[in-house]
Order: structure tokens, then sequence, then C-alpha cells
């Protein structure tokens, strides 16, 4: 990322007070327990070690999306009342 990195992004997620949340997963090439672990702690809802296949990160993305499709978020409008 040009300006920034993925710890940057979730900071800003988490300090942003959105009320909706925005499911992160991490694709990284650290195999480091502290990374992981601040990942977690800021917000990431799931880790993936790089180099990962194209054709796994697309599985990946098609099992990710048939479960958050079960999900009903609120929308925005909604969420700012909470």
């Amino acid at each position: 990322m040009p300006n920034g990195d993925g710890y940057s992004v979730l900071h800003h997620l988490e300090n942003n007070n959105n009320k909706i949340k925005t499911p992160i997963f991490i694709v990284s090439s650290s195999r480091n327990q502290q990374d992981i672990n601040r990942s977690y702690m800021l917000g990431a809802c799931g880790y993936f070690e790089k180099p990962i296949q194209f054709s796994d990160m697309l599985d990946l993305m098609k099992v990710l999306s048939g479960l958050f499709s079960k999900f009903k978020l609120p929308r925005e409008e909604s969420a700012a009342k909470i």
C-alpha cells in the first residue's frame, strides 16, 4: 500500500467510530505471531499468509461472500441512530 499499511487501515476504521463494521481480512507475508495478534486486536476478522494461490483466494472469496450474504447489516442511516 503506497500510503500506509493494513494496520493504518484498521486503525482508521476503528477510530472512525463507524457503527457499521466492515469485515477486514489480512493477507500478509508475515508469519510473526505478534503481527497476527495485532491484526486481530485491531479488528481483523481473519489472517491469511502469503503466498496464497489465486484459485484459493477465489474459493475463499466465494465462501466469504456466501457467509456475509446471510447477515443483514444495518444501512448507514439507521446505524447513525445507534
